[in-house]
């Protein structure tokens, strides 16, 4: 069984699927493509139920786990803003 959670980065949001559900201080892992390997500290798990009771969503605040990942996290949300500057000083 794997469960489908939403991951809350500081500056972004992904969805993926895991083997089991992270508790608060846990360690994630998670790579991505633009910032590549980066670790981070579970700092709120957050589930949501329907009206009916039946299992909504898993949410997962996340903060960087060491000084490389919040770096590169910082670097990410930097270029991602000077880009959006850049494309409304261009209009």
């Amino acid at each position: 069984m794997s469960y489908e959670i939403n991951l809350h980065f500081p500056h972004f949001d992904s969805a993926v699927r895991m083997p089991a559900v992270p508790r608060k201080g846990d360690i994630v892992d998670f790579t991505d493509p633009e910032i590549g390997d980066t670790a981070w500290v579970v700092a709120e798990v957050r589930y949501t139920a329907y009206a009916d009771g039946t299992e909504g969503s898993i949410y997962l605040a996340l903060d960087p786990a060491d000084e490389d990942t919040k770096e590169r996290s910082e670097r990410f949300e930097a270029d991602r803003l000077a880009a959006l500057r850049s494309l409304v000083t261009e209009k």
